[in-house]
């Protein structure tokens, strides 16, 4: 008791304590308009919220003066108690978040509640019992719409988790896509240099057959070439042939691997270029990479990547005019043809 009653004389004057509290209250409401971080509607509301408890707070200051002057230690101590609180919080006013914002306000409205509860314990007038009363149910009032501007920053906030949750998938399953086609174009690359080489050693070996029966037939002649030994030279014609479409299947060959390729280092190396680009850019450039892979949307024609991601064994083979052509040159390929 004597150590309540030794803070009782320490505190300051009552009026001293209101006066704190309405600088602060001045203050929580500039900043509420100076907070760079409040949307204008979010701004709106609470600034309309604080008003109100201001207002609130001014109407029930004349009961708090009558009461005080009755020797009502325990208002004295409620309100040097609401100063001291409000002083904390205004090193926050202008750098509060919305959750802050809301919570600070909150408590300012908060300790206006109680501020007219301890009022009431003190056995006030019934005039002012009343107005006590009626602005009591005028601060519920404001704390339910306080309570419904936190739900819906909560349900914003967890709307802004979900679209940040589904770019992120949205990412990953784009690199995972990206991935899995340069992988694709990788593998396209290794075997058309496979075939590229297989086709190469074709080449190489019908040049030389070809080269070794003209040798052969020329060298078995005794005198001077006559018709039917350049007739019979003929023999090695198929073999250069083969080797003229060995020479155009290892070109396509060597082409469609460095295409394939080009593809698989593009899109192996897209994302670390495009994000460094800002969001227009790197959707341009995104734009002209899927338009080279797969082809305007609307062009009806195959384009020459979209040949390679078929394959060439589409074009692959002899065609029907070559094989003609073979039976024509062979020796009673003609006889054959004509019984």
């Amino acid at each position: 008791m004597a150590d309540q009653a030794k803070q009782d004389v320490d505190l300051p004057p009552f009026t001293t304590s209101v006066y704190s509290i309405r600088s602060s209250i001045r203050r929580l409401k500039q900043a509420l308009q100076a907070n760079p971080t409040l949307e204008a509607e979010l701004r709106t509301s609470i600034a309309s919220i604080a008003a109100q408890g201001d207002e609130i707070f001014e109407s029930i200051i004349d009961v708090l003066e009558r009461l005080a002057s009755q020797d009502a230690s325990s208002l004295a101590r409620m309100m040097h108690k609401f100063d001291q609180t409000m002083q904390r919080n205004e090193t926050q006013f202008l750098k509060a978040t919305p959750e802050e914002a809301i919570a600070l306000v909150a408590g300012f409205i908060k300790l206006t509640s109680s501020a007219i509860h301890v009022a009431l314990r003190e056995d006030p007038l019934s005039h002012d019992q009343r107005h006590l009363q009626f602005q009591h149910q005028r601060i519920s009032v404001l704390l339910s719409s306080i309570n419904l501007l936190q739900e819906r920053e909560e349900v914003k906030q967890v709307g802004v988790e979900v679209r940040q949750i589904a770019e992120n998938a949205q990412e990953a399953a784009g690199q995972a896509a990206t991935s899995g086609i340069a992988a694709f174009y990788q593998e396209r690359a290794d075997l058309e240099r496979i075939r590229h080489l297989a086709w190469s050693a074709l080449l190489l070996a019908s040049t030389i057959a070809g080269v070794w029966i003209g040798w052969f037939v020329i060298s078995r002649t005794a005198s001077g070439l006559t018709v039917n030994e350049l007739a019979r030279a003929t023999v090695a014609l198929p073999v250069f042939l083969l080797a003229a479409y060995s020479s155009r299947q290892a070109n396509y060959h060597r082409n469609a691997e460095s295409d394939a390729r080009n593809i698989a280092v593009q899109l192996k190396t897209v994302r670390a270029y495009s994000d460094a680009l800002d969001t227009s850019a790197r959707q341009e450039v995104l734009r002209l990479l899927g338009t080279k892979i797969f082809g305007h949307p609307s062009a009806p024609s195959i384009s020459a990547t979209s040949t390679i991601a078929a394959g060439p064994d589409a074009t692959e083979g002899p065609s029907a005019d070559m094989i003609q052509l073979f039976r024509a040159l062979l020796p009673g390929g003609k006889n054959s043809e004509s019984t």
